[in-house]
C-alpha cells in the first residue's frame, strides 16, 4: 500500500506545480552556476534547451554551493543611504552575482526561486511563522506573523519534499500540527512544522524543537514586499537593531574527519562537511559541528568592518560605513 499524504512527500491532493518562466535569462543562470562553481558548465543555449538535469541531487548540490559562496546578511539595512533591503529579482541578481554580497530570508529565497525556475525546476513560494519561544522545547510556541519564506520544489517528473534529514550534530524533520491558540474546535489549517533536534549534551536527552511553521498556500511578490517593509523598517524587529551575517565554508578534511566524515566523501560538494561564520551584532563566532569558537567581539565600527572582511570576505567601504551613524545597530566610531 502506498503512503498517503502528508507522509509521502507530495503536496495536498498530489498537486503538480506548473512550469513558470524565470525572470532571469539563461545567460544570467549560466553566470550564476559559474559563480558558485557548479561541477558542470552549462551555456545559455543549453539551459534554454532544458539541458540541466532537474534532479533532487543537483538541487542539493546547488543549494550547498550557493550558501558557501554568498552570505545571508542584512548589511544593506544599515550601511546604505536609504537603508533598504531590495528584494526585487533584478536588484538581487545585481547584489548577489554582480557584487558577491547577499540578502536575508526574503531576498535569498526570491533569488533562489527564480534561479531554480531558470534551471527548469517547478517551484513556488510560501510563508512561515518563526517560533520565538525561549523555552528549551519551544513549547508552547510563540509565533511571529508571516515573516519567513519557504520554497516548494518538484524536481524532475516527481513531487518530493524531504521530511527528515540529518547532519553530524543535528536532525531535522517535518511534522504536522495546529496552532494551540486556534479558535476552531477542528482547525481547517493544519500546518507543517520544521523541527530540529541537536545532539544531546552530557547527561541531557536531545529534544525536538519547532523552528517554524508554514502552510502550502502560495504567496506572491506583493506579499513579500509588505512583509519585507515591516521586517526592515519597523523598530524592534530582529534585524532592525543589529547586524546579522552568516557565511558557510567547507571544513578542512581534518575537521571533517574529527566529526566522523568519510575521507572518501570529502571531495564532493554533495557530501563535504560545512561550517559557518556567524555574526550577531558585534560578536563573530566560528561554528563547526556542535562547537562554537569566539573569533572576536568588535568594539568599533572599523573593527567590525575589518572582521567582516577577514572572516566573511565581505567588504564595506569607508563611505558606506557612515550610513550606520545614529542607528541602534551602530558601534562607536572611535
Amino acid at each position: 500500500m502506498s503512503t498517503s499524504w502528508p507522509l509521502n512527500g507530495e503536496l495536498r491532493d498530489s498537486l503538480r506545480i506548473k512550469t513558470i518562466h524565470s525572470r532571469y535569462t539563461p545567460s544570467q543562470i549560466s553566470q550564476w552556476l559559474s559563480s558558485i562553481s557548479f561541477p558542470t558548465s552549462y551555456s545559455a543555449d543549453e539551459l534554454a534547451r532544458g539541458a540541466f538535469p532537474t534532479t533532487l541531487e543537483n538541487m542539493h548540490i546547488i543549494n550547498r554551493l550557493h550558501i558557501v559562496t554568498y552570505p545571508y546578511e542584512n548589511t544593506a539595512m544599515h550601511y546604505t543611504k536609504n537603508r533598504d533591503m531590495d528584494i526585487s529579482p533584478a536588484g538581487l541578481f545585481s547584489r548577489i552575482v554582480g557584487e558577491g554580497k547577499g540578502s536575508y530570508c526574503f531576498g535569498m529565497n526570491i533569488f533562489f526561486l527564480e534561479a531554480l525556475r531558470g534551471l527548469g525546476y517547478r517551484a513556488y513560494s510560501g510563508a512561515g511563522r518563526i517560533n520565538e519561544s525561549e523555552t528549551p522545547t519551544g513549547e508552547p510556541p510563540l509565533y511571529t506573523p508571516f515573516v519567513h519564506m519557504v520554497l516548494f520544489v518538484q524536481p524532475g517528473t516527481t513531487s518530493r519534499q524531504r521530511g527528515h534529514g540529518r547532519v553530524a550534530t543535528e536532525s531535522h524533520r517535518l511534522s504536522r500540527g495546529s496552532r494551540p491558540d486556534c479558535s476552531l474546535e477542528a482547525s481547517p489549517t493544519v500546518d507543517w512544522r520544521l523541527e530540529v533536534m541537536y545532539a544531546g549534551k552530557e547527561n541531557k536527552e536531545p529534544i525536538w524543537r519547532i523552528v517554524y511553521t508554514f502552510t502550502e498556500v502560495e504567496f506572491f511578490e506583493k506579499d513579500y514586499q509588505a512583509a519585507n517593509f515591516v521586517v526592515s523598517k519597523m523598530a524592534g524587529t530582529f534585524f532592525s537593531d543589529k547586524i546579522v551575517f552568516s557565511k558557510h565554508f567547507w571544513l578542512s578534511k581534518k575537521e571533517a574527519e574529527e566529526l566522523g566524515a568519510d575521507p572518501n566523501m570529502e571531495d564532493s560538494p554533495a557530501t563535504r562537511y560545512i561550517g559557518r561564520i556567524g555574526v550577531k551584532g558585534a560578536v563573530f563566532n566560528r561554528h563547526v559541528g556542535a562547537g562554537t569558537e569566539l573569533l572576536v567581539t568588535a568594539k568599533t565600527e572599523r573593527e567590525r568592518r575589518n572582521a567582516l572582511r577577514k572572516y566573511g570576505g565581505f567588504d564595506i567601504s569607508l563611505d558606506d560605513l557612515e550610513y550606520i551613524r545614529r542607528s541602534l545597530a551602530a558601534l562607536p566610531f572611535e
